[in-house]
């Protein structure tokens, strides 16, 4: 619900400020004093494009603001999308902004957000119908919502949607490892003959490394020989010997009697015994070690051959050993798995057939409700139409289905283009004059025409439609007398669901006003100026008396204007 509107600079408007209430908000004022042009400011806030021409004269810009009360549950699916912070549950800010320097901004709840954007989160606020651009009557995909809320077919939809959704998921799926396995079998032989090489070369980790390591060992074989044989002159019992044990032994023996007259001599000892022991141990590992070692030729070759082998192998896939093993062990899964690719797809078409079935019942089901809705709003709208003084308007509501190659293909073999709103485009056809074919009502109604056409949907489907706030301008063009009654009395009976702004003419309209507000334009010295207020008992009374023609003073206009407010 639209609850306050405030305008700088737009036009003639320097400042304005009008709070609106629940309920059939009036609008009226004399010819000329400005009222549609605070309708235009309120297009702005609703998406529609602005010039530096709307700006007042003398100022460098212009701001309409505008806020909402308890906005439609859509929206919050308009806010994730364009992901925007969530809409608050008790007020929406829009704010527009024009510059003469074509800086222009707009903003909701203080967030800057493009023209774009403004414009979708506006058709879900306001359904504005008159001389105004912002007419979503006129939009193709409101008419089908509109066609749909009257067939209370949510629940069909959301099963579309879920059965669509399912079917193209499975599809991509099914189209996705058919690639995937068309791709594989040019490429399986590679594949296997990479596997099988690096089967032979059974590669572990670590080998290289150890391999080059033993290689070292084996090459150096006859110059270790000859470096343990010379460590052992220190240490066996050989006139050549040394002796070093058996030294350190007595220098061990000496330290210790020392020790008896020096205590200190004491921690000599123990270096000494220590020396000794760690010399034994190198007696030992490198006489055990010299016994041990042996040249072997074939093992050298041996190696040199594997590390020969290793090397041309990282150097044919320039991988690591390490990355070698791994990719042996993907080609190996990956090879397994082509064995599944047909069962797979087995099991996807199997999917897929029920996924078909389930989407082709829920969207034969909606275009039967559809049809069945169609032929109903048909009728409702000409009746009511009728009584807004459309006599010989004829209404058409056309389910057009579209055939493609890529689309969706029926049980009867015809393959239409399909969207998780249906197989069906809605367009509503629209004549005014006898013997005039119908047309696209984009094309051929005016903008009275289409604001009581849209009162009478208004009427019909009160219930289901989501926007909270309509706004009707040039609704009463060409109308008057009983038909004006009637209007006055949709209004209102609209305005027990929705809240209803109207700009009129007619005093019939105005007297069932919840709130009445008057325009006003004053001149100045300087450019005139149009100001809104709202009007208290007395002054309604006042002005629906000049509207019916008559003098405001005169005691039978005033006694007229109160009967139509008492009889509201």
């Amino acid at each position: 619900m639209l609850v306050e509107l405030r305008i700088e600079n737009f036009a003639l408007i320097e400042r304005l400020d009008i709070e609106l209430g629940a309920g059939l908000n009036v609008i009226t004022g004399e010819t000329g004093a400005g009222k549609s042009i605070i309708l235009s400011a309120l297009s702005l806030i609703l998406g529609e494009r602005a010039t530096d021409g709307l700006i007042r004269e003398g100022c460098d810009s212009l701001a309409v603001e505008a806020v909402f009360f308890r906005v439609n549950s859509r929206l919050t699916d308009v806010f994730a999308h364009y992901n925007l912070p969530g809409v608050d549950e008790d007020s929406l800010v829009i704010k527009r902004e024009v510059r003469r320097n074509g800086r222009n901004r707009c903003f909701v709840n203080n967030q800057t957000v493009t023209l774009g954007v403004l414009k979708d989160i506006g058709d879900h606020l306001v359904d504005l119908h008159g001389q105004h651009e912002h007419r979503s009557l006129l939009h193709p995909e409101k008419q089908r919502e509109i066609l749909d809320a009257y067939g209370n077919n949510d629940r069909l939809l959301e099963r579309v949607r879920v059965a669509y959704g399912n079917y193209k998921t499975t599809i991509h799926d099914l189209k996705i490892l058919r690639s995937e396995s068309a791709q594989f079998t040019e490429q399986q032989n590679f594949y296997q003959r990479q596997l099988d090489e690096l089967i032979v070369l059974d590669l572990k980790a670590g080998e290289e490394e150890k391999l080059i390591q033993e290689s070292e060992l084996l090459s150096h074989t006859e110059k270790i020989a000859e470096l343990c044989e010379s460590i052992t002159l220190y240490f066996d019992d050989s006139e050549a010997s040394l002796n070093l044990i058996p030294a350190l032994g007595v220098i061990s023996k000496n330290l210790s009697e020392i020790s008896a007259v020096k205590p200190e001599f004491k921690a000599l000892v123990e270096k000494i015994d220590q020396a000794r022991e760690a010399l034994e141990e190198v007696s030992l590992t490198t006489e055990s070690f010299s016994a041990a070692l042996t040249f072997d030729p074939s093992r050298l070759e041996q190696i040199e051959s594997r590390l020969a082998t290793i090397q041309r192998a990282r150097k044919q896939y320039n991988r690591t050993i390490e990355d070698l093993i791994a990719y042996q062990e993907e080609l190996s899964d990956k090879l397994a798995d082509y064995g599944t690719f047909h069962q797979t797809e087995q099991k996807l078409l199997a999917q897929g057939k029920i996924e078909k079935e389930a989407l082709e019942k829920t969207l034969s089901e909606l275009s039967a409700s559809r049809s069945q809705a169609k032929t109903k709003l048909e009728r409702d709208l000409i009746r009511v139409a009728k009584q807004l003084a459309m006599n010989n308007a004829s209404f058409e509501i056309v389910l057009k289905k579209f055939e493609s190659n890529k689309g969706f293909t029926m049980s009867d073999g015809v393959t239409y283009r399909v969207s998780p709103k249906g197989l069906e485009e809605v367009e509503f056809l629209f004549s005014a004059n006898p013997g005039v074919s119908l047309k696209p009502l984009a094309k051929v109604a005016s903008g009275g025409e289409i604001s009581r056409l849209m009162l009478a949907l208004k009427t019909v489907i009160a219930t289901e439609d989501l926007i909270s706030t309509l706004i009707f301008d040039e609704i009463d063009v060409g109308i008057g007398g009983q038909v004006a009654h009637v209007v006055a009395e949709k209004l209102a009976g609209v305005s027990q669901k929705h809240q209803v702004v109207v700009i009129t003419h007619l005093a019939q309209i105005a007297g069932r006003a919840s709130q009445h507000y008057l325009v006003e334009k004053t001149l100045t010295s300087g450019p005139p100026q149009v100001r809104i207020r709202g009007l208290s008992e007395e002054e309604r009374v006042n002005e629906i008396a000049r509207m019916l023609g008559g003098k405001e003073s005169s005691s039978s206009a005033l006694q007229h204007a109160r009967e139509m407010i008492a009889h509201d």
